[in-house]
């Protein structure tokens, strides 16, 4: 019996990931790029989405060069192919030294197995931490199956799925509680797994989520600190969790070092607030609740416009069907309109989850709250979009729908029929009203045509509004089979829950939600020149007409281009871009995207390094070229990326963290790469400073020289001594924990059968 929730809970991951696994694809957008150049497909049946884009543009590639770094043994500590070279490990989300992608690095799986394998690993963490944490709150296996398979297939962790970051930072936080809850109140040897799962959450690599974990944590330690009030539990926890963050260190060290140089590197201000307000979650988007489909479906395309029937992109600005996911599922819903039926028998359980679930719908609204953080928290104001906090939201309400459940369907105390219709009554209504919410934030928007609008919003809420209907009826039936059949059929209760949830994720389109498709296909480069490639556009709503070789595509096949997408840039290699374009070299659309624009300046451009311009068709000003593999390439006029005053100068050969050069001096040596703190240099193996202030210079002998420049991120190691007391701190917490109670007698005895459950 107690293997059978594991089992389905590693198997349930599987309905996402469906359409991926049966095509032979992997996950990624990969048909919405191939339509630009070099590979001209032509355009995907899916319109475009701009946010599941950067799968492809982001998660991916970085995925792909750290698995390679690790296949040979080697730390991935830069990117050369992008911005000029910029840090890899230090942009935090490419999750260098985080444990699974060193193992299937060193495994040696390819990146397209590879990213299926990390979402299904972590949807399955996600579903199994949640059912670890209902009981470790008490519930029982039901309650526990319920919340688990509700948050696993959750609209929020499904549509990040492939924005890989999110789903690896998430899938711990649940965990973190479960094993805070247990250590705190029964066995004290459960810190250091807490201190693991908190140091697993630092390195999945997305910041903001990490930080919603350790706020979880912070809210869920409050509980348990009234509830305990022993200083000894309270220390231990303290120690375990700090001594978690530091076993992250190594990563998170060079991160903090190098983000101040951030080009999104702000203060407060009242402005900057509005602005970060502006992307919460609005009222209408909850129209989504009951049927995640109601407002649209991103994946669908209105048939005389390539644009997505998800209609509140096109009403708010970045607006986007991931970023407004605010469900826990159509059957956790259910089981919260029954929580004023158990609240009593629920004390003691049911107020640190409550807690939590309320203060993450405050903030991720918008209200005043937010305030708080923003101003309050230093690094706050630079954090993405307030709404992102709903995963919480969505967790709790599994986590409560779980307790729930496992109450409702006890045999003592059991509500009578007429309260059970009750709440069957208010789940209707509710189902009801989310399509009239949405419905509420159908106001044409400037510069779209009225008539299309209203044809998207109508067939949206025509489809969307029978779905979830439909939905509902279905979600609330295994409450009514488990009242009024469960006693007699008492194994099929056991399944009838997450059955439900099932039923309700399939249709609710989750399984059809993961961009997925064949991986870019293009001849790998063995050349150390640099390329520049002229894109200006970059929709949000529809996809760039015209673009060639889109962001960070050139590292997939280990092309040098001056142009990137980072989730962190350095300020002074955006302003060399700036300079370069005469304007910001980012688009409209997002500014964490540097173009080389039409307008670049060509002897700039030959000064950053820059030895050849792709392009779709060529462009004016530049000399005769030449066409092949879809692009059309032409010299552009400067040094190279390497020279020497002395003589010839030549790159012959590079990693993630060092480069070597073949040179001849006497003179000076110049290698156009950007130069940052961390880099160091040799010169036939002594030691040689390196001077210069947006490039790598330094001063060559007489005669031939092997010049070997070699890169550690700053905080590197002072990372590795915060690993090592994070170590000790988790020991200590341990033990200050084992001397503030007595040992349980069992401490199996926690995952035993609920009696309550039993007798059902």
């Amino acid at each position: 019996m107690m293997r059978r929730p594991w089992l389905l809970l590693l198997l349930l991951p599987l309905i996402p990931l469906f359409n991926v696994l049966s095509q032979g694809h992997t996950i990624g957008p990969f048909d919405q790029i191939r339509q630009f150049a070099p590979w001209r497909a032509e355009g995907p049946v899916q319109p475009w989405d701009v946010l599941q884009a950067d799968g492809a543009l982001q998660f991916y590639v970085w995925r792909d060069l750290v698995l390679e770094s690790w296949s040979q043994f080697q730390f991935p500590f830069w990117n050369p192919y992008q911005l000029a070279g910029t840090p890899l490990m230090a942009n935090s989300q490419s999750g260098a030294l985080y444990p699974p992608h060193v193992v299937l690095g060193v495994l040696h799986v390819p990146t397209p197995i590879a990213v299926i394998v990390l979402a299904w690993l972590h949807l399955a963490l996600a579903g199994a931490g949640t059912y670890r944490l209902v009981r470790a709150l008490g519930g029982n296996e039901m309650g526990g199956l319920l919340a688990g398979s509700s948050f696993m297939l959750s609209p929020f962790l499904v549509g990040w799925t492939v924005l890989s970051s999110v789903p690896s930072t998430v899938a711990w936080i649940p965990w973190a509680l479960a094993l805070l809850t247990e250590a705190m109140r029964e066995s004290p040897r459960r810190f250091l797994g807490l201190g693991l799962v908190v140091g697993m959450m630092g390195l999945a690599g997305h910041l903001q989520f990490l930080a919603y974990g350790l706020m979880a944590l912070l809210v869920w330690g409050v509980w348990l600190a009234l509830e305990s009030r022993n200083v000894k539990t309270i220390a231990a926890a303290v120690l375990a969790v700090g001594g978690g963050l530091a076993l992250a260190g190594p990563q998170l060290m060079p991160v903090v070092s190098y983000s101040q140089f951030s080009h999104r590197r702000n203060s407060p201000t009242a402005e900057g607030y509005e602005a970060y307000i502006f992307s919460a979650i609005r009222p209408f988007e909850f129209g989504n609740l009951v049927n995640p489909m109601t407002l649209g479906n991103p994946r669908e395309a209105e048939e005389d416009a390539r644009i997505s029937t998800y209609w509140p992109a096109l009403v708010k600005r970045g607006g986007n069907w991931a970023e407004s996911a605010v469900s826990p599922g159509a059957v956790a819903l259910a089981g919260l309109c029954f929580l004023p039926l158990v609240f009593r028998r629920l004390r003691g359980q049911i107020g640190a989850p409550l807690t939590l679930g309320v203060l993450s719908l405050l903030l991720a609204t918008g209200t005043p709250v937010n305030r708080l953080l923003y101003f309050g928290v230093p690094g706050w104001s630079s954090t993405g979009s307030p709404g992102r906090i709903i995963v919480l939201f969505a967790m709790m309400g599994a986590v409560v729908a779980g307790l729930v459940v496992g109450k409702l369907l006890t045999v003592h105390d059991r509500p009578n029929a007429k309260k059970v219709q009750l709440a069957t009554l208010v789940f209707a209504l509710l189902s009801v009203a989310t399509v009239g919410i949405g419905i509420n934030g159908a106001q044409t928007p400037d510069g779209i045509d009225h008539g299309l609008f209203q044809v998207l919003v109508s067939r949206a809420t025509a489809t969307g509004g029978l779905m979830a209907l439909i939905i509902a009826a279905i979600a609330i039936q295994p409450f009514i089979y488990g009242f009024f059949r469960g006693s007699m059929l008492k194994q099929s209760v056991m399944w009838i829950f997450p059955a439900g949830v099932v039923v309700t994720a399939l249709l609710g389109g989750m399984s059809k939600i993961i961009p997925s498709g064949k991986p870019l296909e293009y001849p790998r480069s063995t050349s150390y020149e640099r390329i520049a490639v002229p894109n200006e556009n970059w929709g949000l709503v529809v996809a760039a007409k015209g673009a060639t070789l889109p962001p960070n595509t050139a590292t997939l096949f280990r092309i040098h281009d001056l142009a990137g997408y980072d989730s962190l840039l350095h300020r002074d290699t955006v302003a060399m871009l700036n300079d370069i374009n005469g304007q910001d070299s980012a688009p409209q659309a997002n500014g964490n995207i540097m173009f080389i624009k039409p307008s670049f300046d060509q002897d700039k451009l030959g000064e950053a390094g820059v030895a050849q311009m792709w392009s779709a068709q060529g462009v004016m000003g530049l000399g005769q070229g030449d066409s092949g593999n879809g692009v059309f390439r032409q010299p552009v006029r400067g040094p190279g990326r390497v020279s020497s005053t002395g003589g010839e100068a030549e790159i012959v050969g590079q990693t993630l963290r060092s480069i070597t050069v073949e040179a001849v001096g006497p003179g000076t040596l110049t290698l156009r790469d950007r130069n940052m703190p961390g880099w160091s240099a040799t010169v036939n193996g002594q030691a040689t400073p390196i001077s210069g202030d947006r490039w790598r210079e330094l001063e060559l002998p007489d005669g031939n020289a092997t010049v070997e420049f070699t890169y550690t991120p700053p905080g590197f190691g002072a990372g590795f001594i915060l690993f090592f007391a994070g170590l000790a701190a988790m020991i200590l917490a341990t033990r200050v924990g084992a001397g503030s109670t007595e040992p349980s007698a069992d401490d199996e005895a926690s995952e035993a059968p609920d009696d309550e459950l039993a007798a059902v």
